[in-house]
Parts: structure tokens; sequence; C-alpha cells
């Protein structure tokens, strides 16, 4: 009985073969996360989730360099969204009308990703001091503690009684930042916080 021995060179080719076959994803694979309201804990349906290629990642296995866009899918009823492993997705942007834009840079973190609602403040502004004509009163927006909460900055001049909404973060404590500028360094003062539900809306009052 004879033994065939194969090829050194032939053996290598086959098992780079074997490894690249087992290292593609399967197509029928799926990811599937859950996109949630933060502190509810309930289904958020019809988000939009944008999926993004990875140019390269940290140690940690997080995207820091965001590619190409590759196509976009949803929510269900139940907050459930599935995509294919075989797009090869490195980063998901979630987004939904009354919420906070959500970015996820590392899908082997977490299955669930959560949403914070908009809230919002009334600023009701008096004016009960005199200042330079080129002085404008800043008002920011400071919701505490939210990540995905962008603090929202308005200029409104000198107005004499008026009202100023800002976006706010919902289930946070928020408070108003004011101050004067001419156009250089300032100083200035925050609002008492205030915590605001989803979607709501809380008036706080600066006098200037």
């Amino acid at each position: 009985m004879s033994i065939r021995i194969i090829h050194p060179i032939v053996a290598v080719l086959l098992l780079g073969l074997f490894i690249g076959a087992c290292s593609k994803p399967n197509p029928e694979e799926q990811y599937t996360y859950k996109v949630r309201e933060a502190s509810a804990n309930t289904p958020v349906a019809a988000a939009t989730v944008d999926l993004y290629k990875c140019v390269s990642k940290d140690w940690l296995g997080n995207c820091n360099s965001i590619g190409s866009f590759i196509t976009s899918t949803t929510s269900d009823n139940e907050g459930n969204v599935s995509f294919s492993k075989s797009l090869d997705a490195g980063t998901l942007k979630i987004r939904k009308d009354k919420y906070w834009d959500h970015e996820v840079s590392n899908l082997s973190f977490n299955p669930e990703f959560y949403l914070t609602p908009v809230a919002t403040l009334k600023v009701h502004v008096i004016k009960v001091n005199s200042y330079p004509a080129n002085y404008v009163l800043n008002l920011v927006s400071q919701p505490q503690g939210c990540n995905d909460c962008v603090w929202e900055t308005k200029q409104v001049g000198q107005p004499v009684d008026t009202y100023v909404y800002l976006k706010a973060g919902g289930y946070y404590n928020n408070s108003v930042g004011w101050y004067m500028n001419p156009g250089g360094p300032a100083t200035g003062t925050s609002t008492p916080p205030i915590m605001i539900n989803r979607f709501d809306t809380a008036q706080v009052e600066i006098r200037y």
C-alpha cells in the first residue's frame, strides 16, 4: 500500500484557501440589536439606522475612523434592527425625530442602543441692567450627564422681555448658562438645574 505525500507548497495553498473561506462572513448571518429609549427602557420603533464602513479601529475594537456610507435600515415595532454581517459595517448612526442622535462605534460591545429624548427649556429673558450697545446676551443649554446631548448656544442681542427656546435632555437635569459678550472672553452664570421629562418643556427665568 502506497502513501501519497502532499507537496509542502500545495499544503500551504490548501490551508490558505480553507482559512480564507472560514473567515468570510456568511451572507445569511445577521447582526441583531435593540433600539430603546434611555431611562424608560422602552422600544423605539421607526428609528433610522445608518451603516458605515470602518477604516481603522483602536485596540478596544472601537472605530476611530469612519469610512463610506453603506445603507440604512429601520427598527421595527419592538425596536429590533437587523442587517447582514456580510455588509461589514463598523459604525452605526441612529436617529429619530424628537431624539438626540446616537453613534455606535463598537458593534460587539452591547446588543442594545439607547436614544435620549429631546426636552425643551423655555427661557424667560428680562433685561434689568444697562450694557454697552455692542454687548450680546448668550444663552447656552446645559444638559448634565447626557453623552448624546449637544449644548445649544443662541445669541439674542439685548431683548427687553422675551422667550427663547433651547433643546435639552429628557430625563436629565438641565440648566441654562448665560453671559454678556462683546466678542471677547466672557464670564457668566447658570440657572439652577431642573429635571425635565421626555418631550416636556420647563421654564426658567433669567434677569440680566
